[in-house]
């Protein structure tokens, strides 16, 4: 949503002829939720990325620790 709000403002200012101060003025207006969706991509993109390598390793640990009972 951010990042649509981010394109339609750009292609606003562009219609309007405003110039490019002006504009990267307005883009550096960061709100609270979209540095919240930043921090949640950035934490989240590496474990997705390593998982697949690391699988084994995690389901072998888990059965080595299972306990018969």
């Amino acid at each position: 949503f951010e990042l649509q709000k981010i394109l339609q403002d750009t292609a606003r200012a562009v219609s309007e002829g405003i110039t490019g101060e002006d504009m990267m003025r307005k883009l550096q207006d960061v709100t609270p939720r979209s540095m919240q969706m930043a921090i949640t991509v950035v934490v989240t993109v590496p474990i997705i990325l390593v998982y697949p390598f690391i699988q084994r390793y995690l389901i072998k640990g888990m059965t080595i620790g299972a306990v018969k009972g």
